[in-house]
């Protein structure tokens, strides 16, 4: 049976992260690093700029998410995608594509270790690591691929779970695909993810992403011989993407939840709980009533005409289900 991996965030900021890669980067790199030999920026430096962009747009993307789960219910005659959700998806699109940059960015610094591109690209090391990558790098990059080659476009869909939770909408995205007369969910995207993502998992997807890279990109490098430091540096882009994350609702339509995979903990001060307070049921310090089973009333699917289509795919997801914080 293979155990879960299991990161830890810690608040106030100078707290513990689990971002394991610091270890090697922080100490001693210069022991290791053929950076000035290759001319590329300190693997410390690329790590940092790498990071800070993944980090700052998910905290940007739920903030904005917040204003969106408080706004009150949107009746399904009005399907035009708002101004709120065009922002959204302009953030979000920068955010997956940061974290496909992320990728690049690990390959220049494990092309430190190396003194030239002949030994890196012979390296059974590194092969091995690229076989890793690989299943974590794919979820991200057939969305990305999708945007930028293919037309693709992010479009909302909304759930109204009626009174029994407050007339609460959960929001999710699909990647809009037109096939000749017919616009709908892409097949490449969505085909084993559901025709719905939630807009919540989707955000900690891409946080756990660059978990579980550090990880595993850690290992290769302890692998190679080196020794990890005895610190990790404190990061607070992560803990405001963390922070504006947790004050979301964990749900899931019928994809599966990174946290299924991985346990992620967050250990917090009783000085810091107020921060986790967004009053959105779901979220962190508003867990979800138990023994509750999710049923949508109603749904509405927004879709921007392209000027051509005649034809949209209406759809539900199959599953709504509430995963909770213990």
């Amino acid at each position: 049976m293979n155990t879960k991996l299991e990161f830890t965030v810690s608040f106030p900021e100078n707290g513990i992260n689990s971002l394991h890669l610091y270890k090697f980067l922080f100490e001693n790199v210069d022991a290791w690093s053929k950076h000035e030999k290759i001319k590329v920026r300190h693997p410390l430096g690329i790590y940092n700029i790498s990071l800070n962009k993944i980090f700052k747009r998910i905290k940007k993307c739920s903030e904005i998410l917040e204003e969106i789960f408080a706004l009150h219910h949107i009746s399904p005659e009005n399907n035009a995608t708002t101004d709120i959700e065009e922002h959204f998806f302009d953030y979000l699109e920068l955010c997956l594509y940061a974290g496909a940059e992320h990728i690049d960015d690990l390959e220049i610094i494990t092309r430190c270790l190396y003194k030239n591109k002949i030994e890196y690209r012979k390296s059974r090391l590194i092969k091995n690591l690229n076989g890793n990558i690989k299943p974590k790098r794919d979820y991200i990059a057939k969305i990305t691929n999708t945007l930028k080659h293919n037309q693709g476009r992010f479009r909302f869909y909304s759930a109204d779970l009626g009174p029994a939770l407050n007339n609460l909408q959960l929001h999710g995205v699909f990647v809009d695909s037109a096939s000749g007369n017919m616009s709908g969910p892409c097949e490449i995207v969505h085909n084993g993810t559901g025709v719905v993502l939630s807009v919540t998992t989707l955000l900690w997807e891409i946080m756990i992403f660059a978990f579980e890279l550090s990880t595993v990109v850690s290992n290769s490098l302890f692998e190679h011989g080196i020794i990890p430091g005895s610190d990790l540096q404190r990061h607070s882009d992560l803990c405001g993407a963390v922070k504006a994350l947790a004050r979301l609702p964990l749900y899931v339509f019928d994809e599966n939840h990174p946290f299924d995979r991985v346990t992620f903990k967050l250990v917090r001060d009783i000085e810091n709980k107020s921060d986790l307070d967004s009053g959105i049921i779901g979220s962190i310090n508003h867990p979800w009533p138990k023994n509750i089973d999710p049923k949508h009333v109603s749904s509405s699917i927004k879709y921007i005409g392209d000027g051509a289509t005649r034809s949209f795919a209406t759809f539900d997801p199959q599953t709504i289900s509430l995963h909770h914080w213990n």
